[in-house]
């Protein structure tokens, strides 16, 4: 039965729905929590998917959905092998993604919390990329200034520490490779932090952060236009908060030139919101944002390539946007999960 979901799964298991139920009551009669668990990622993307397609009776989808969950949210969790662990907290945080569209945030909230109770519980040594990953997204939803600034600072701490996990026990090729990566994450919390706290008016802590930001960068070589891009808006709110009204139209126009540079209409939209945002706190008349020029073509492959953008802190997460929303950008291949598992462990040892 695991070859036969196997199988499934590399071709197009939606389109044998019946069978993957099938296999999952199999394993289900069987207590075969691995292949339970491989079920369950089919049923519920597929569910989730009929679900938005449905203009008749979505309840009945919605229903096998919270019943699929709660079959989730049964599984005994500590005896999990550490791939089964990665695509349980996976699911979870697709629960969370799902809840933020369909239901509230606060019940989005609440999911998140319960992934960082059990990826915190994780021995040895808990999977702190993805506990950053969770703070990331409760800082989206924060809507209180100290709580987004709590929120980015554990992002920050969460991803120091995966470094320093990383550091002291992978020796391979790959090392450098990964500690790059990290220290890019890092550089991006950071310009998120700045950020937060120039908006709150933190004036030596955001310049603070931003002199980190910029020593990260250089240090480590990154070139990030986002990063360039949001600590040119950072200063300008730091300008304005000193009454320097000047200054912070030269770094807002400074960090706009950099967003159209990107060519991505999507971030351009984004920047525009948030240098129109700051100057209306800081008694500055904002003016109409002329047209977004089309973006250029970009070939089918290289564009499906393209992970999701992130977002810029102080935009708002929206309970329904559909182009938002793509459960399978959520639900990890198997053999990601299985490089996460492996790697982890290797972390962990």
């Amino acid at each position: 039965m695991h070859i036969q979901l196997h199988v499934l799964k590399v071709t197009d298991p939606m389109k044998h729905i019946n069978l993957v139920e099938s296999t999952h009551a199999f394993f289900k009669s069987q207590n075969e929590v691995k292949g339970v668990l491989g079920c369950l990622e089919v049923l519920l993307v597929y569910n989730i998917n009929q679900f938005k397609a449905a203009t008749d009776d979505p309840a009945a989808y919605l229903s096998a959905l919270e019943d699929l969950w709660g079959q989730l949210r049964a599984v005994p969790f500590a005896p999990l092998e550490h791939e089964e662990k990665f695509g349980v907290l996976k699911l979870l945080q697709l629960y969370a993604d799902f809840n933020v569209e369909h239901d509230s945030k606060d019940a989005c909230r609440k999911v998140l919390h319960e992934v960082l109770a059990l990826a915190n519980s994780m021995a040895p040594i808990p999977p702190q990329h993805v506990i950053a990953e969770v703070y990331k997204k409760l800082t989206a939803l924060s809507e209180d200034p100290a709580e987004q600034l709590e929120n980015i600072t554990a992002v920050e701490k969460s991803l120091r520490q995966f470094q320093i996990d990383v550091d002291a026990r992978i020796q391979n090729d790959q090392k450098s490779e990964i500690l790059t990566k990290i220290a890019g994450d890092i550089a991006d919390t950071l310009c998120n932090k700045a950020f937060v706290q120039a908006e709150q008016g933190l004036i030596d802590d955001a310049e603070k952060t931003l002199e980190e930001t910029s020593a990260l960068c250089e240090t480590n070589s990154i070139q990030n236009s986002r990063i360039n891009c949001l600590s040119q808006i950072a200063r300008g709110i730091l300008c304005l908060k000193k009454g320097n009204q000047d200054g912070a139209e030269d770094n807002f126009r400074k960090g706009v030139a950099l967003a159209e540079a990107v060519n991505d209409d999507e971030v351009l939209k984004q920047v525009h919101e948030l240098v129109n945002d700051a100057k209306a706190k800081g008694g500055i008349q904002v003016t109409t944002n002329t047209p977004v020029k089309e973006a250029a073509q970009v070939p089918k492959k290289a564009a499906a390539a393209v992970s999701t953008p992130k977002t810029y802190p102080g935009t708002a997460i929206r309970k329904k946007d559909a182009a938002g929303f793509d459960p399978s950008d959520h639900i990890p291949l198997l053999v990601f999960i299985a490089f996460l598992a492996i790697f982890f462990h290797l972390v962990s040892q």
